[in-house]
């Protein structure tokens, strides 16, 4: 979701493509969710599926409101990239 409750759940996909879109099946994701306080939490999610697709669903609780910034790693064989995401932590 763009925007979450300051208590409440936030799921997040992350769809990983070769270089044609063909969908990567066997990679490592994880991620670090920054709040708007500062505070950092690691989610350690699934490998992709056969879609290419890895999926995490956690826990907001947030004291303050504001912009929330999601770091994404994936690592397959040698190769790691990374990417950013965010959402906004509102009422």
């Amino acid at each position: 979701d763009a925007v979450v409750p300051r208590i409440g759940t936030q799921t997040i996909y992350v769809v990983v493509q070769d270089q044609n879109h063909r969908p990567i099946s066997g990679v490592k994701v994880n991620m670090f969710v920054t709040l708007p306080s500062g505070n950092t939490q690691f989610h350690d999610m699934a490998v992709t599926n056969n879609d290419g697709i890895a999926k995490i669903t956690f826990d907001i609780i947030s004291q303050s409101t504001g912009l929330a910034e999601v770091s994404v790693n994936a690592i397959y064989e040698i190769i790691t990239e990374q990417t950013i995401s965010s959402f906004r932590i509102w009422w």
